[in-house]
């Protein structure tokens, strides 16, 4: 048994390691839907190979690679956590980001006591190694809180049923423009659209002027929302703040009909 346990690793280093498997698993989702992305499966890559070390019990070195992939993947994402822990396109996403997050739990009390710890992990009771476990549950869990604080995002559309979502107006999000540029309000308020992104990479809706922005991951939708006092400050200059997207010409403009044409 010791001889199997030192060729494949014990149990407690298998149940350290569940943690990162999870989050390597589910990173894999996102980083092929909507499209594959190099990057991200690259991170995917770092996460499996991390795993491997804890397990194999190499110490420095799985606590390296597990830190490395939880520190790419926070900053990348955590404005797709909060948007999937409070948008109202997709359940299955919310889930993801749940899952994801106490998964990152979990890998980063495994870095802490591979590093901290290292071998000395085999000899340790089962009433300790399910604490550490109950721990990283408990980090990811206090996560799923913390990130829609770190990344707010607006509540939009959450009172809205399937069929009074698809009846509303599409503003698509391309790469790099909106569809329609100029967009007609309309004289009711409040206005509501469905922000719509096929596209590839994340945009946002950002109104400077009324200090609104709207993000929108690739392959996502959200409900954007416009009270009569954000309307009155017409018309409203429309941008996405990521990366060169202005620059390429992503702009556009919301006014109310009265004063369109």
């Amino acid at each position: 048994m010791s001889a199997i346990a030192t060729r494949f690793g014990s149990w407690r280093r298998w149940m350290l390691g569940l943690g990162p498997v999870g989050l390597a698993s589910l990173f894999l989702v996102r980083a092929t839907v909507p499209v594959v992305d190099a990057l991200l499966l690259s991170i995917f890559v770092i996460l499996v190979a991390g795993t491997a070390a804890l397990i194999a019990g190499w110490r420095i070195g799985a606590a390296v690679v597990l830190s490395l992939g939880v520190a790419l993947f926070q900053p990348m994402t955590a404005r797709e956590f909060s948007f999937s822990l409070n948008a109202t396109d997709s359940d299955a996403w919310r889930v993801w980001a749940v899952a994801s997050l106490v998964s990152l739990g979990w890998t980063i009390v495994a870095a802490i006591v591979v590093l901290a710890v290292g071998e000395r992990t085999d000899d340790a009771p089962p009433w300790r190694v399910g604490s550490l476990v109950g721990g990283g549950l408990a980090l990811g869990v206090a996560l799923v809180a913390m990130f829609p604080a770190l990344s707010p995002q607006p509540a939009f559309g959450q009172s809205l049923d399937d069929d009074a979502v698809a009846a509303l107006s599409v503003i698509e999000m391309v790469n790099f423009a909106y569809d329609p540029v100029v967009v007609d309000a309309g004289t009711d308020a409040p206005f509501r659209a469905r922000l719509v992104n096929p596209s590839d990479v994340p945009h946002t809706f950002t109104i400077e002027a009324i200090d609104l922005e709207v993000y929108v991951p690739g392959g996502r939708w959200a409900v954007l929302e416009l009270t009569v006092d954000d309307l009155a400050a017409s018309p409203l200059t429309v941008i996405c703040t990521i990366g060169d997207h202005l620059s390429l010409g992503m702009a556009g403009v919301v006014e109310v009909a009265a004063e369109i044409g």
